[in-house]
C-alpha cells in the first residue's frame, strides 16, 4: 500500500504517519522508484494501526452532552381556584398547565421590568455625581496648578484640555 493510500485510510497526516514510522509503531519498505525510493506498507499492518487508533479514539471520546433536566415547579390549587384558572386558560385556548405558567412568566417579567427601572434610576443617578465630582476635581486642579505658579488662564486652558 502506498503512502497516499495509508493516509487516506488512516485518516492521518503525512507528518503524522511518518511520525509513527520513525517511533516504529508502522512496519514499513523502501522499494525502487523511477526517481528515488517509495515507501510502502502492508494492508495487514495498516489495519492492525487503524484497529489500535479506533480504540484510543473511542477510548478518549468525550460523553454526549446530557439535556439538562429542568426543574419542576407544581402546586396544588383549591377546586374553585382550579375550576376559575381552566376557565381563563379556555377563553386563550390554553391548557390550565400552560395558562399557569403564562401567568408565572409575566409575573416574574413585570419583576424584573420594575428591577430594570430601578437600576436604569440609579445608574442615571450615579453618572450625574461623577459628572459633579469630575467637575469639582477639575476645579481643585486649577487651583493647585495657580498655587504652583501658573496663571490663571494659563491653568484653565491645561485644565480645559486635559480634564474638561
Amino acid at each position: 500500500m502506498t503512502e497516499q493510500e495509508a493516509i487516506a485510510q488512516l485518516g492521518l497526516t503525512a507528518r503524522t504517519l511518518r511520525n509513527y514510522r520513525r517511533k516504529g509503531r508502522l512496519a514499513y519498505r523502501e522499494v525502487k522508484g523511477k526517481t528515488r525510493p517509495v515507501i510502502e506498507y502492508d494492508t495487514a499492518d495498516i489495519d492492525r494501526l487503524k484497529a489500535e487508533l479506533d480504540r484510543q479514539r473511542q477510548q478518549s471520546k468525550k460523553p454526549e452532552p446530557v439535556a439538562p433536566v429542568l426543574p419542576r415547579l407544581t402546586f396544588g390549587l383549591p377546586p374553585a381556584e382550579y375550576a376559575e384558572l381552566a376557565q381563563a386558560a379556555e377563553k386563550v385556548g390554553m391548557t390550565p398547565g400552560e395558562y399557569a405558567r403564562r401567568i408565572a412568566r409575566e409575573s416574574m417579567e413585570s419583576h424584573y421590568l420594575a428591577e430594570a427601572k430601578d437600576l436604569r434610576a440609579e445608574l442615571a443617578a450615579a453618572k450625574a455625581e461623577m459628572r459633579r465630582m469630575r467637575e469639582e476635581f477639575a476645579s481643585a486642579i486649577e487651583v493647585v496648578l495657580c498655587r504652583v505658579g501658573l496663571s490663571p488662564d494659563a491653568a484653565a486652558t491645561w485644565v480645559t484640555q486635559n480634564l474638561r
